[in-house]
This record gives structure tokens, sequence and C-alpha cells, in this order.
């Protein structure tokens, strides 16, 4: 049914079955390391957040691989994402809303859609941990909301550090 040229083959397993989330959450988490790739390539200058994004890129492609595999992150790496969260905290506090448009410089920009991303690979992750639960799916699920509030603290610094003020956002649906 299907050619078996490898130059046909983007990844060996696209053709899981069906039912199994595990090869979505594999593209999900690459698009997210990519994303990551892409905030830092709009960074400026020989930035101190090169070589934070670059193991941020690295911890993500270790997530990748650890649903199917071998799990390949430890509670250091949750320990080390949240120690970057408390390092940028104040950035929300400063712009004074836990809701902000999604808008500024370029690397904040894309900084939002990683958060957003970040957020899919969570609710994907919930849902083949209630299909087929594993060891590594509670680590999984908190380093994915951990780096949800690490890119909208990111998205924060990035805006501050360019003079950017933000916009918060004032929702209308819940009271």
């Amino acid at each position: 049914m299907f050619r078996q040229n490898p130059n046909e083959l983007a990844y060996p397993f696209l053709y899981d079955a069906a039912n199994s989330l595990t090869c979505d959450y594999e593209i999900l988490s690459d698009e997210l390391s990519s994303l990551a790739g892409a905030v830092l390539s709009r960074l400026e200058g020989d930035t101190p957040l090169r070589g934070e994004l670059i193991g941020v890129v690295g911890l993500i492609y270790h997530m990748n691989g650890s649903l199917r595999g071998q799990c390949a992150v430890r509670e250091e790496d949750a320990e080390h994402l949240s120690r970057l969260c408390d390092g940028y905290a104040h950035y929300a506090v400063v712009c004074g809303s836990k809701f902000v448009l999604p808008l500024g410089h370029p690397a904040a920009c894309l900084a939002h859609i990683a958060r957003t991303r970040a957020k899919a690979l969570v609710r994907l992750l919930f849902r083949e941990h209630e299909r087929c639960p594993r060891d590594a799916d509670a680590l999984l699920i908190r380093l994915g909301n951990l780096l949800s509030n690490y890119f909208f603290l990111l998205a924060l610094k990035i805006n501050a550090e360019h003079g950017i003020a933000e916009i918060p956002f004032q929702t209308q649906s819940y009271k």
C-alpha cells in the first residue's frame, strides 16, 4: 500500500495505530523544539538567552523520545525549568496581568506560539496517559506545563528587554 522507498518516509512511526497518540506527541514535541529554535533565531546579538534556549530545545528533544522509548528526562529538568520560571516571574508582576495579548517583539510572538503548543502537548499527553499509562507520564506532563509557563514568561522578558509594553487582556467570557 505505501511505498518502501526511504526517501518517501518522513518518520518511521507515522503509521502507528490510529488510536495511539505517541506519534502525534513526537510530532508536536518536534514542533515545539523547532519553535524554541525560532525564538532563538529572532534574538539579536550574543544574548545569555542563547545557551538557555539551546538547553530548552535539547530538553524538548529528550522529552520527544521519552514516551516511546526510555525516559530521557529527570526530575532535575523540571527543577531547572521551575527555577527559570522563578527567575522571570517578576516580569508578570510588572505587567500586572496573567493574560496579555500575544504581541510585541517577533521573538516574543514566537514564544507565545510555543506556549500554546506546550499546552497542546500537555493535553495530548494527558489523553495518551488515559489510554495507556506509563511511568514517565507524570514527569512529561509536569515538564509540558512548565514549558508553557516558561515560554509565557520568556515572551514577557523579551518584550520588556526591548521596551515593548504588554497589553493586558481582560476577558468578558468569565466574570
